[in-house]
């Protein structure tokens, strides 16, 4: 059994990334020995701070332990925020010079979005069509890493007109139906880590 705990920054991505692992795993990588424990929130300003860490990391791990019993069970710290206008490797090494990884089967992976958690569903757009959302057509979308207001260009350029985006709800929902056998990571660099950590940690 695979166990994830996701540490996240915003209520739309405690919603979304859940969904997100899910489908990955099972549609993807027909994978379905998962569980993905409710995240864990953390304000991206206070994933800077190392005195925000001992706290959080101490409640993730000793969960994540209860669970990987079995010897083939494996646990997986994913954490991440949106990259915005700070460098990922950057974020990468902040946090992870300030978690320590208490147990050879569970595994710490950071991760940032391009800017925002939307470029990711930008990466996908063709997996929403027909939804009765969005447009028709769906239009193409050009270079991802041009594009600095993914949700502002989400909600005016994918959905319908007077269809406004919500994190709280469209995060999940169209997380739900991006569809993975379509490659969706070829567009996006960011996109392709988070699909590659999951193809590593199941090999």
């Amino acid at each position: 059994m695979l166990y994830v705990f996701p540490i996240v920054e915003g209520q739309g991505d405690e919603r979304a990334i859940p969904v997100l692992i899910r489908n990955l795993l099972n549609n993807r990588f027909e994978h379905y020995e998962v569980e993905v424990l409710h995240p864990y929130r953390m304000p991206k300003g206070k994933m800077k701070q190392a005195s925000e860490w001992p706290p959080a990391s101490t409640l993730v791990f000793n969960r994540l332990s209860e669970r990987v019993a079995a010897p083939a069970d494996k646990g997986l710290v994913l954490v991440m925020c949106d990259s915005d206008d700070d460098c990922p490797v950057e974020l990468k090494a902040t946090i992870q010079q300030n978690v320590a990884v208490s147990s050879d089967k569970i595994e710490l992976h950071f991760v940032a979005p391009l800017r925002e958690y939307e470029t990711w569903l930008l990466s996908a757009v063709q997996s929403f069509a027909g939804h009765q959302d969005c447009v028709d057509p769906i239009p193409n979308v050009g270079n991802l890493d041009q594009i600095r207001d993914a949700k502002g260009y989400f909600e005016r350029h994918i959905l319908k007109t007077n269809r406004f985006y919500s994190e709280t709800v469209d995060q999940a929902k169209f997380s739900s139906i991006i569809d993975f056998s379509i490659f969706p990571e070829d567009n996006c660099r960011s996109l392709k880590r988070f699909v590659d950590i999951f193809a590593r940690i199941l090999q």
